[in-house]
């Protein structure tokens, strides 16, 4: 029924925007690695950014996205007005200085393969 969207809409109909609902205070950005949450940003006001990282399972072209680097790494952001655009490198390259921008994705596969680590076991 979805074919080549599916993943999309999976990803962000469904579990980007319960997580984009629930949150109590608005970022000034929204940071993802995984290209499959773009379509979130034709439900959301608020600015992406795609943070390719080393587990980055399928090459990304960019075309259409903004871009920026920062350390070699190569950042794009959707849905971003031309004012947005200083605050979200700014709050990018802070980021970057206290923690890279692979570090929470790291943990949330860590902790999802213990999760199934332990499911399989039991």
């Amino acid at each position: 029924m979805y074919g080549k969207t599916y993943r999309g809409f999976l990803f962000s109909d469904q579990i980007g925007i319960a997580l984009v609902d629930k949150t109590r205070h608005h970022p000034t950005f929204f940071v993802t690695d995984r290209p499959e949450m773009l379509p979130i940003t034709e439900l959301i006001d608020t600015p992406l950014i795609l943070a390719e990282t080393s587990d980055t399972q399928e090459p990304f072209d960019g075309r259409g996205l903004s871009r920026f680097d920062i350390d070699g790494q190569t950042v794009y952001f959707a849905n971003a007005q031309a004012s947005q655009v200083d605050a979200i490198r700014r709050g990018t390259e802070s980021f970057v200085r206290k923690l890279p921008l692979e570090e929470p994705f790291e943990r949330i596969r860590q902790a999802i393969e213990e999760a199934h680590s332990v499911f399989r076991a039991a």
